[in-house]
């Protein structure tokens, strides 16, 4: 799949990390979706037809949003996890709810884009 026809459904509670993410996204030639709260990734997921990868940065959220990474998961969206600490709990959740990939921040670009192409190009 290229680039340009992947869709990015970027998700995390902190405005500036959204904003680097959509930048990188969009720099690497992706179409993206973003959210800042459950309530927008709610309304994301109505819509999520089409959708070729989420990137999730977990730190800010509760518990709730693992509900919305089932429902990703049940649509067969591959997920990719950051978040600034992953302990083994997290990451057993993460990955139970269909996790492709965990990434600690800081996370560098080129990680991240070389990540997100790999789970583009797999799905």
């Amino acid at each position: 799949m290229m680039a340009g026809d992947a869709l990015i459904l970027a998700v995390a509670s902190r405005s500036r990390n959204l904003e680097l993410m959509r930048g990188l996204l969009d720099e690497a030639g992706y179409r993206v979706l973003t959210a800042d709260d459950v309530e927008e990734f709610d309304a994301l997921l109505q819509e999520a037809d089409g959708v070729s990868l989420a990137v999730l940065d977990i730190d800010g959220f509760t518990t709730e949003i693992w509900a919305r990474c089932e429902r990703l998961q049940s649509l067969g969206v591959p997920i990719l996890v950051l978040a600034k600490r992953l302990p083994s709990g997290v990451r057993q959740k993460a990955l139970s709810i269909g996790a492709r990939q965990l990434l600690e921040k800081p996370v560098r670009k080129g990680e991240l884009r070389q990540s997100v192409q790999t789970l583009v190009t797999v799905h």
